[in-house]
């Protein structure tokens, strides 16, 4: 898949993000989808069973890691600042629609590590 299917499947999450980031985020997407689907049974439980609390908030806990980086950041620590930023706006969001989507701090810091390590990797591998 080319880098111009990969925006137009990842469109609808896109709404709303600069231009020049658009790219950047679906390859995102499209590489985070690719890790979830490569996790066995026994992973998926390990990080919330079948439901996926709280993974079913990483894409857009991704998309809000977006707006906090500039189109051409690689750097680890602003990555991960900007995923830590996402992830706990993300817990406090969640939590106000659903209590039992809680999240314990302990678990964003985890979330917020392996999240920041998965985008860091995609952003450094963004097709020209």
């Amino acid at each position: 898949m080319n880098s111009t299917q990969i925006v137009a499947k990842w469109t609808p999450l896109l709404v709303g993000l600069e231009e020049a980031k658009t790219s950047r985020c679906a390859w995102a997407f499209e590489q985070e989808a690719i890790y979830l689907k490569s996790l066995s049974e026994s992973q998926r439980d390990q990080l919330g069973g079948a439901s996926f609390k709280p993974l079913r908030f990483v894409f857009p806990m991704i998309r809000r890691a977006m707006d906090f980086l500039d189109e051409s950041t690689t750097d680890y620590a602003h990555v991960h600042a900007a995923v830590s930023r996402a992830v706990q706006e993300c817990a406090e969001t969640a939590n106000e629609i659903d209590p039992t989507d809680f999240v314990p701090v302990e678990a964003q810091a985890k979330l917020s590590a392996d999240l920041a390590d998965r985008l860091h990797t995609a952003l450094l591998t963004v097709p020209d």
